[in-house]
């Protein structure tokens, strides 16, 4: 309820809660709803354009006469959107109260963290890597990116983001990527075709540099969607995944009722568990299905806690054991029709897959040298194959040069000893929000925590296995996402 005369602010919480008070019907007041709209719509667009990579190349990487995407610094299309999103909040801070208000308020309850040390030593420190990485550019590239994620993180967290329309924007996002992904494999061509404004390249199974399995009758193209590597799209799809299985989990709560909108919603919520978990199956990505299933079995696990002793228990059980009906059947029906390929996958006789374990053993031999040399200090960020190919091994084709298929020796290597402490004070610092966290992880009224969660600790193995979350630019913006929807720090 409001007071006669006033209306709550339109940045109040999920739950009902104002952040302050402004005057009804003023000036200032038209224009500042206007500009919450303005800036949380193009704030959901993002999340949602979030796998497209349409981009500006600003400079292209090329190693020994190659094409050397590591080297390369660009400008996806949806980073320009976040830039937009911040100069216009910045515009609007000089022209609304309220607004600097706001702003004011988040800053005052950040710092009574104290986590902005941490975060200005970890700034300052990959600024500092600049100066000895072999490329200084692309480390100051990656500050770069470090500075836009923070600088859109608190626009966001002043916005007071809907987590459910976040999720609901990102869930449409890996729906219509599953699409993309199942019609990639099952007609083994791209359905979009390369397009420079969309983002997308041709993937063609015949040529060499495509991902593919090879069963030794025939190279299969995996699904890629819009993304630059299957791996990717497994890991968006697993992610996916849990929201997927939320929604169906809510409708089940809901069904009780006979309205034809919660009987259209079933059906979305069922079809879009179908279309990603397709996806993921026809990504033929090992990491990911581990990551799935780990994200999976999280959340079912802090589900089960959250309601055991719930008299809503009984309702949520039966969808669980529906959804898990639906996917053991789609697993049993994708191995009849493509046995040969996912044995080739789980085996290590392919040559392909031989390969790949080789190369795995060859990375962490040229880890460990790195370690050896600059163990201290780091390789400076996104300096990893820069290093590679000045000091360990020099003239070699420039698609050899990846870095380490593991996130947390991959910090290692780039930040050093001296980064990875830093970030170690920084989580130290952050002990009193991670513990708040995992207290409303069992929250039955709080199902963003348990989603959250539950995809981190998915990708939180995924990094064992591949490097995408910290090499390149989609981790860091789905890591984002998913920290703001926690809304684990009440500005």
């Amino acid at each position: 309820m409001t007071r006669e005369g006033v209306v709550a602010s339109p940045l109040s919480d999920a739950k009902g809660t104002s952040a302050y008070r402004v005057k009804r019907g003023t000036e200032g007041d038209l224009l500042f709803n206007h500009m919450l709209k303005l800036l949380r719509f193009l704030s959901y667009l993002l999340v949602f354009l979030i796998p497209w990579q349409a981009r500006y190349f600003w400079r292209l990487g090329e190693l020994n006469g190659g094409a050397w995407e590591y080297g390369t610094i660009s400008i996806y299309g949806w980073e320009s959107l976040a830039l937009g999103v911040i100069i216009l909040s910045v515009g609007y801070w000089a022209f609304s109260p309220e607004w600097r208000m706001r702003m004011r308020e988040v800053w005052r309850g950040f710092t009574k963290t104290g986590l902005e040390w941490p975060l200005a030593f970890v700034w300052l420190w990959i600024l500092a890597g600049a100066g000895w990485a072999v490329d200084s550019d692309l480390a100051l590239y990656g500050l770069g990116r470090l500075e836009l994620l923070l600088c859109l993180g608190f626009v966001w967290v002043c916005l007071s983001l809907n987590p459910k329309k976040i999720a609901v924007c990102f869930l449409l996002a890996c729906v219509l990527q599953g699409y993309l992904g199942m019609m990639q494999f099952f007609l083994q061509s791209d359905i979009v075709g390369e397009n420079k404004y969309l983002g997308v390249s041709a993937h063609d199974p015949s040529e060499l540099g495509t991902s593919i399995v090879d069963t030794g009758l025939r190279r299969w193209l995996r699904a890629y969607g819009t993304l630059p590597h299957p791996n990717i799209f497994g890991g968006l799809m697993a992610a996916g995944l849990v929201i997927a299985a939320y929604w169906v989990m809510d409708v089940g709560r809901r069904v009780t009722s006979a309205s034809r909108k919660i009987f259209f919603e079933m059906i979305g919520a069922w079809m879009s568990v179908v279309i990603i978990f397709s996806g993921l199956m026809v990504s033929f990505s090992r990491s990911a299905w581990i990551g799935a299933g780990v994200g999976i079995s999280a959340y079912f696990f802090f589900l089960w806690r959250a309601y055991r002793k719930n008299s809503e228990w009984p309702v949520i059980r039966l969808s669980l054991l529906k959804l898990c009906s639906i996917v053991l059947a789609m697993i049993i029906v994708f191995y009849l029709l493509l046995a040969p390929l996912f044995e080739t996958r789980f085996g290590v006789e392919g040559a392909l897959e031989q390969q790949s374990v080789d190369t795995r053993l060859d990375q962490g031999r040229e880890f460990f040298a790195i370690i050896k040399q600059k163990g201290i200090t780091g390789v400076g960020i996104g300096n990893y194959t820069a290093y590679l190919s000045s000091f360990i091994r020099s003239e070699e084709p420039a698609w050899t040069y990846q870095p380490i298929h593991n996130i947390y020796l991959l910090i290692l290597a780039e930040l050093g000893l001296v980064g990875l402490s830093i970030i170690g004070y920084f989580l130290w610092k952050s002990r009193i929000c991670i513990r708040q966290i995992f207290k409303n992880i069992f929250d039955p009224a709080d199902p963003w925590t348990r989603i959250s969660i539950s995809i981190l600790l998915g990708l939180a193995v995924i990094g064992l296995f591949d490097h995408y979350l910290w090499s390149m630019a989609v981790g860091w913006w789905v890591a984002l996402f998913l920290l703001i929807i926690l809304r684990a720090i009440k500005f």
